[in-house]
């Protein structure tokens, strides 16, 4: 039973704790709210005046590579497949790539003319600004076609006068006055030249009008729209991708989306062509070998049988031919393979071609050759696209041009190796060929010689009817050369702006004020080291007789016997507590001695002492109040009296008796004062003086009360050296001043017992924080009202 009463008490405890957590805050409400009004201020600003943004998104299908007909593509296209002339699909990352590059945004750019920024601002107070693109009264051009300006920004203020002409009053932020032009005139800024032309007609709504044109360099530009590109996957399986666009206008979002969709399709239907045209050039250059080399070949056969009168040798030698036909096929086919890759060697090996592209599906049987002419024509097309916008000189650059290079050294070790094996192999077949040519030996010679002609005029016209066929391939991939992206969905999008929405930003600068406040209390509590009310005592572990509000008055006697504000309640229940607290230490029915000190001086010491002296005396209890703190004395000041002899007197002077120091007060006729007196140069010393004793003894057969105002033990020994003299120590610790730390002066004290019968009083607390939510508290910490008098409540 005793443990659940135990966890019964803490769990009391611990909601009383939070309770009292939460009334810290709510006790500072007006800054909640006037913070809260600021963040909520700054919020409606900021949706009020911000450019709203438009969110517009695509779609494209870009083809498998495993599959003849991606995406659907017409069938009828497979056969270019098969031919290797189409491209054999994309890998999506490196088209999102492309896509995003500055190459293709900055195409973009160029078409559509985005280096201009139009802004439409209204208002009174000008903060309202609107981009404005297709609706624009005016267009920005750059003349002699430069596409970009020389500096990196300029931002003009426009005020259109009417249908002829404008005014720039402001250039980059700066107000300029006077600067007329015409519409269509070049207009000089700096090293910067354009012109603005209007659109016709203008109408009436646009005279007077401001505007803003913010014109960017053609890089800041394609920096500004590739940061607000966004690329999403929607489904892993399929070869889409979603493509989405931000920016302050609706219409040139859409614009620019689609604009880059058909551009990044134009890159890829030139990149194909690119290859097609070099592969015709090359093959017709070959041809034109092989033409004449063939006129040599018949030449020879026509001179050969016109000198020996030959007309059908064939028909003589049928015999044998038919047992080397597959021969003749094979050595036919190698030789082929042979002059393929001479040709190719001979083209890489010219450093005319160095950085052109080699042809490719020329028919050599060596799949490594085909696929090392394909990687090396990918790095080719890759440094031509990449050098437009870097200097030779850039890492990039440098590194396709090593891959490069490596990979022609493989390729032409390669080829080198294939017409090694080639030779091999046709140096074979011409060995089985010779065995065969003894066994008709009875050939005449000129049927060898004969045959060995029309054997190189076979391979002439086999090659260039194979070379024809590879043109005519070339030349239709060229002329079909087919998007390499199809586009699913068109820019599209919602036409109310995505942000910023009203409401999420005043529920943000809400909380935000919110939680700014409460981190500003937070912070301020956890930086706080003063103690504030009577919980920082109980917290150390300290007796408590009572607390007294802060006094905002001048006047420094505040009870009287009207007297019936707070602080003279307060007053009255330390009274009877310090009472209590003497009647239990105490049986004697000498005069009880109060002490009253602190840890530090200016902590309401002298005016505790006073005024509880006062409220003694109030009760019609004869009572003496003593200063005793001779450093500093102040009782003569609070009571606005001159200075006159007092304890330090009667010390020295041995001829003085407490008669003649002892001051009867006019306010009061139960109410006497013995001052300090002058101040010695050695107070500690005088107040072991048995001069001290006699005076308390000569106090306590005379006052029923003797309030004894002392110095602060926390900066001097000398209320320490009269203790004993005490039946009661008040210790006066003051809220809002007092550093916690400072507690363990009074918490040592106590618990070594130096100080009798000790207990604390918290002066000068603020009873909004402290007792508003409650009437008094165990010894009784004070009043949230007055009693017997109808206090006003203010409307908050």
């Amino acid at each position: 039973m005793q443990e659940n009463q135990n966890n019964y008490l803490e769990e009391f405890e611990s909601d009383f704790n939070l309770k009292e957590s939460l009334l810290v805050y709510l006790s500072k409400w007006k800054l909640i709210l006037a913070v809260v009004v600021i963040t909520f201020g700054i919020g409606f600003f900021y949706a009020r005046y911000a450019i709203p943004e438009f969110k517009v998104t695509a779609k494209m299908l870009f083809r498998d590579k495993s599959s003849k007909t991606a995406g659907g593509r017409a069938s009828e296209l497979d056969m270019f497949e098969d031919f290797g002339l189409l491209s054999q699909g994309s890998n999506i990352e490196d088209e999102i790539q492309i896509i995003k590059s500055r190459r293709i945004i900055g195409k973009v750019v160029d078409e559509l003319g985005l280096q201009a920024n139009y802004r439409s601002v209204g208002g009174i107070t000008g903060f309202t600004k609107r981009v404005i693109y297709s609706t624009s009264p005016f267009v920005l051009k750059f003349p002699d076609n430069e596409s970009s300006l020389k500096s990196s920004r300029v931002k003009l203020g426009i005020v259109i006068l009417d249908s002829l002409k404008y005014r720039i009053n402001e250039i980059n932020e700066i107000q300029k006055e006077n600067l007329v032009f015409n519409f269509g005139e070049s207009v000089s800024i700096g090293s910067n030249t354009f012109l603005l032309e209007a659109n016709t007609p203008l109408e009436r709504k646009h005279i007077m009008n401001k505007y803003e044109v913010e014109i960017l360099s053609h890089e800041s530009a394609v920096n500004y729209y590739r940061s607000r590109l966004e690329f999403d996957k929607p489904d892993k399986k399929a070869n889409v991708i979603e493509i989405v666009f931000q920016d302050q206008s609706y219409d040139r979002a859409e614009v620019f989306l689609n604009e880059l969709m058909k551009q990044y399709n134009f890159d890829a239907i030139e990149d194909n062509r690119v290859v097609s045209a070099n592969t015709v050039s090359f093959i017709n250059e070959r041809m034109s070998y092989l033409t004449e080399e063939l006129d040599d070949v018949e030449k020879d056969v026509e001179s050969f049988k016109s000198t020996r009168e030959l007309t059908d040798i064939s028909s003589e030698s049928s015999i044998y031919l038919s047992d080397e036909s597959d021969l003749n096929k094979e050595i036919l086919n190698v030789s082929t393979q042979i002059e393929l890759s001479k040709f190719v060697l001979d083209y890489i090996s010219n450093d005319a071609n160095l950085q052109d592209l080699i042809p490719s599906n020329l028919g050599l049987s060596e799949l490594a050759i085909t696929r090392l002419i394909e990687s090396h024509n990918d790095l080719v097309l890759e440094k031509q696209k990449n050098i437009q916008f870097s200097g030779p000189k850039n890492p990039l650059i440098r590194n396709l041009d090593s891959q490069i290079i490596e990979l022609r050294k493989s390729l032409i070790k390669s080829l080198e190796k294939n017409l090694e094996v080639n030779n091999i192999r046709l140096t074979s077949l011409e060995k089985r060929e010779l065995q065969i040519s003894n066994k008709i030996n009875k050939i005449p010679e000129h049927e060898r010689i004969y045959r060995s002609i029309m054997r190189q005029q076979q391979i002439k016209e086999s090659l260039y009817i194979y070379l024809l066929e590879k043109r005519e391939e070339a030349a239709i991939s060229y002329a079909v050369s087919v998007n390499n992206a199809k586009i699913i969905d068109h820019a599209h999008g919602s036409k109310q702006a995505f942000k910023p929405k009203s409401q999420i930003v005043y529920l943000i600068s809400i909380l935000s004020g919110l939680f700014l406040s409460i981190g500003i209390i937070y912070i301020r509590q956890l930086l706080d080291s003063k103690i504030h009310s009577y919980k920082d005592i109980e917290a150390a572990k300290l007796p408590l007789v009572g607390s007294l509000p802060y006094h905002k008055g001048n006047e420094k006697l505040v009870i009287s016997t009207k007297a019936s504000s707070i602080i003279a309640e307060s007053l009255r229940l330390l009274r009877t507590n310090t009472h209590f607290l003497i009647g239990n230490a105490s049986k004697s029915e000498a005069g009880k001695v109060i002490f009253v000190t602190s840890s530090i001086a200016k902590e309401g010491k002298s005016f505790l002492s006073i005024n509880l002296a006062m409220s003694f005396a109030l009760t019609a209890k004869k009572t003496v109040i003593v200063g005793l703190d001779l450093r500093s004395p102040k009782l003569l000041d609070y009571l606005d009296l001159p200075e006159t002899k007092g304890v330090s007197n009667y010390i020295v002077d041995l001829k003085l008796t407490p008669e003649d120091i002892i001051i009867k007060s006019s306010i009061n006729e139960n109410f006497f004062l013995l001052p300090s007196g002058d101040i010695p140069p050695n107070p500690a010393e005088i107040l072991l003086s048995n001069r001290v004793a006699d005076l308390f003894e000569y106090l306590k057969s005379n006052f029923e009360y003797i309030i004894v105002d002392t110095s602060p033990v926390g900066v001097v020994t000398d209320t320490l050296l009269v203790k004993d003299y005490a039946d009661a120590t008040l210790f006066v610790a003051r809220a809002e001043y007092l550093d916690k730390r400072m507690l363990e002066i009074p918490k040592s004290l106590y618990k070594e017992k130096k100080l009798n019968n000790m207990a604390m009083v918290v002066n000068a607390t603020d009873i909004d924080k402290t007792h508003r939510y409650g009437y008094g508290y165990g010894y009784g910490y004070g009043y949230g009202y007055v009693y017997g008098e109808e206090s006003k409540k203010k409307w908050w």
